[in-house]
């Protein structure tokens, strides 16, 4: 095989579908989730997907002001090491807004407590941190130096083009590629800025914005969308003379629904036949460094 011109990152979000705290077209719901039925849904995405990502993927675990610490205990632990033996990562994946209102009050202290405690528990608990995802690609400026320091060194908050102030999610002018982030400003290219330690892996896009149908957005999309967005990248990429690092996202929900289980299988199909290859966050950066050496 040739070199691959994308890695994609699968990025599967533990949660649960009734949470909408950003949304005013769903009343700004934020119920706690039924636990039970997310620990089945993520047992099944360990024992179904797991085989067939070849290990090859990260799990982003929620915690958050209406889900602190369900998904942080067992059964969902045990998962987590399922999945660590196969070879996935997992990424702490804060979602810290208030419902209508956002993420005004964050503050670097209480971010890094928090993460620092996240940290702890799944390492406790054999299945350690090796990323960070902001929940609705939240990430301030500050989030980095944070990350540097805590040892996360791959994150894959980035969706270039997109903003919600209210969630301090600001990445227009973004890299649309994979590289690593500046301690000033998250949205500055690889080479300007301080360097830090952080490896940024972003959502797909195809270029166009940042609305959902032109990212690798599972349960936003449809399979000929999705390859349409791949095949965007993978052009881009060769247009360059460089491999592209990005990441495609869905939830553990899809298990439920068999459609989107289908979509995300027949994606990474393409992915594969198509000068791409699926790889972890540690994978991708490990390629990305090895390349730049």
């Amino acid at each position: 095989m040739a070199d691959p011109l994308v890695y994609l990152v699968p990025s599967l979000d533990v949660c649960w579908a009734n949470f909408a705290p950003m949304r005013p077209w769903r009343d700004f719901v934020a119920e706690p989730p039924p636990v039970t039925q997310c620990a089945d849904e993520l047992a099944q995405v360990v024992e179904r997907l797991g085989p067939f990502l070849e290990g090859q993927y990260v799990l982003a675990v929620h915690t958050g002001n209406y889900n602190r610490d369900a998904f942080y205990r067992e059964p969902f632990l045990e998962s987590y090491r399922r999945a660590r033996a196969q070879g996935a990562e997992l990424a702490i994946h804060p979602h810290e807004e208030i419902r209508a209102k956002g993420t005004g009050h964050l503050a670097p202290d209480y971010m890094a407590e928090m993460i620092r405690l996240r940290m702890a528990e799944l390492a406790a608990a054999g299945a350690p941190a090796t990323a960070y995802k902001g929940g609705h690609f939240s990430f301030p400026a500050w989030l980095t130096a944070i990350l540097d320091e805590a040892g996360l060194h791959a994150d894959l908050s980035g969706a270039p083009g997109y903003s919600e102030p209210l969630c301090h999610a600001d990445w227009v002018g973004a890299p649309d590629d994979g590289g690593y982030l500046c301690l000033e400003n998250p949205t500055w290219p690889e080479g300007r800025g301080t360097r830090s330690r952080v490896f940024e892996i972003p959502l797909g896009n195809d270029g166009t914005n940042a609305d959902d149908i032109n990212t690798l957005y599972n349960e936003k999309s449809d399979l000929e969308n999705l390859v349409r967005v791949y095949e965007a990248i993978r052009t881009r990429a060769a247009r360059r003379r460089r491999p592209h690092f990005v990441h495609f996202l869905f939830h553990n929900t899809s298990i439920a629904e068999p459609r989107w289980l289908e979509q995300a299988m027949r994606l990474i199909e393409h992915v594969r036949t198509h000068e791409g290859v699926v790889a972890s966050p540690s994978a991708a950066k490990a390629a990305y460094d090895r390349m730049a050496a």
